[in-house]
């Protein structure tokens, strides 16, 4: 109504000032207003038929020809009951020129004459107008279900990463309960409780995508003490950690694997004791985690990745995309070093640190 009104008030102006100079003659605003609003509400009240048409007899590639069929006809048939009607209104509002019956005809077919081919040009452009607005709609909901999909997508590989990365860890460590059974049974009752407590803290933080450096730290700290059981005073640890980052969002369980590697192909290799150190430091807006052992370090050539730098690598590509990084290589004095860097953010706010 808002729009065709705007139409009414355009095209009642330009009668108003075209008229005089047509006819010789002065018309009125409000005559003007009284041809133009009547006719221009009546398309109003037909846009909506024109719009349940557009919408009921696409015309698509497969199927053309008989909404074409259907939109010749009713480009036809609306557009002239919408001049009927509109002469037929004009006469019952009292237009002098169609108040004689016999001046109806004639005035109406000069209004077919006139606006005819006008308004059948009205009715496809509307129909284009709603075949418009419907193929955006569609796209738009292509586009979030796409958006939706890929979300889903993410989740699931995610979750899929996750899961492979608990039964890793968890084998390993049973191994090495196994291992002390027979030798050191104390030892390795120590580890299964220490098991027990820390799979029970793992689960109750399952569904969580992130945790808190601290929380995360914590599962570190529990996993470690599990491993000094086994590697007793072969084991010694040090954490070089900023307070101010020990509430930014970390990927759940990411140090843990970063740690067992380092324990794994570092410390356990060599007889004497070994340093692991965990940091982590922010710059920039990014926050700057380190896991370093003084082990042998990697033997000269390409490093190949095994499953716990493999899926830190993909989670974190899921996860921040470009915007985070993964290094490792031998550290300077010996041993090795992964480095990870990804975008400082807090619960609090969802947004970097200045």
């Amino acid at each position: 109504m808002a729009a065709w009104t705007v139409a009414g008030l355009f095209f009642a102006s330009q009668l108003y000032f075209l008229y005089p100079i047509a006819s010789g003659r002065e018309m009125s605003f409000r005559r003007a207003l009284l041809i133009n609003l009547p006719f221009y509400y009546l398309w109003a009240l037909v846009t909506p038929v024109i719009f349940g048409l557009a919408r009921r007899f696409p015309i698509e590639r497969a199927s053309w020809k008989k909404p074409l069929l259907v939109h010749l006809v009713a480009g036809s048939v609306l557009p002239a009951l919408q001049l009927f009607l509109a002469g037929a209104l004009l006469r019952a509002l009292g237009d002098s020129t169609l108040k004689r019956a016999e001046a109806f005809g004639s005035t109406l077919a000069q209004f077919f004459r006139l606006n005819f081919h006008t308004n059948v040009l009205t009715y496809w452009a509307l129909l284009g107008l709603a075949w418009g607005a419907d193929t955006y709609a569609k796209y738009r909901d292509r586009e979030l279900a796409a958006s939706r999909l890929q979300a889903q997508l993410a989740r699931a590989e995610l979750s899929a990463l996750k899961m492979q990365l608990q039964p890793h860890f968890l084998f390993n460590t049973l191994n090495a309960i196994a291992a002390l059974l027979k030798s050191n049974p104390d030892a390795a009752e120590g580890m299964i409780l220490r098991l027990s407590d820390f799979l029970r803290l793992t689960l109750n933080n399952t569904g969580r995508p992130d945790v808190t450096l601290r929380e995360e730290l914590d599962f570190l700290e529990r996993y470690l003490a599990i491993e000094k059981i086994r590697f007793q005073d072969r084991l010694l640890t040090r954490f070089r950690i900023r307070t101010e980052v020990l509430d930014a969002r970390v990927p759940n369980l990411l140090l843990q694997p970063l740690v067992e590697n380092a324990i794994r192909h570092g410390i356990a290799r060599d007889r004497l004791a070994g340093r692991l150190e965990v940091s982590a430091t922010h710059e920039k807006g990014r926050l700057l985690l380190g896991v370093t052992d003084d082990g042998p370090g990697a033997p000269p050539g390409r490093v190949i990745e095994g499953i716990g730098l493999t899926i830190t690598r993909e989670r974190l590509r899921h996860l921040y995309g470009d915007a985070s990084s993964l290094e490792y290589g031998n550290a300077p004095g010996g041993g090795f070093r992964v480095s990870l860097s990804l975008p400082l953010v807090f619960l609090e706010t969802r947004a970097s640190s200045p």
